[in-house]
């Protein structure tokens, strides 16, 4: 369940949880996603044919990396350990 946070400006400043010291505080939290392999593009391959000239072809798909990173609040340290991990 998400809640409508206070505007920005009526905050209070809050340190990352890996930096916070005392586990019953608020903080904010990270959370990072990283996707290894998704496609992103054909791959072409090179070869010769018998005249020896050189021609390309499909052969495969390159693939990318694709990484995202969550930041949110918590209303204490504990609702965040994993953090403390990274």
């Amino acid at each position: 369940m998400f809640e409508i946070l206070p505007q920005s400006n009526s905050l209070p400043i809050l340190r990352p949880c890996k930096l916070c010291s005392h586990d019953w505080k608020p903080c904010i939290c990270s959370y990072r996603l990283s996707l290894e392999w998704i496609p992103c593009s054909l791959k072409y391959c090179k070869s010769r044919d018998s005249s020896g000239k050189t021609t390309s072809y499909k052969c495969g798909i390159r693939s990318c990396q694709k990484g995202y990173s969550f930041h949110f609040y918590v209303p204490q340290k504990q609702l965040c350990l994993w953090d403390e991990e990274t």
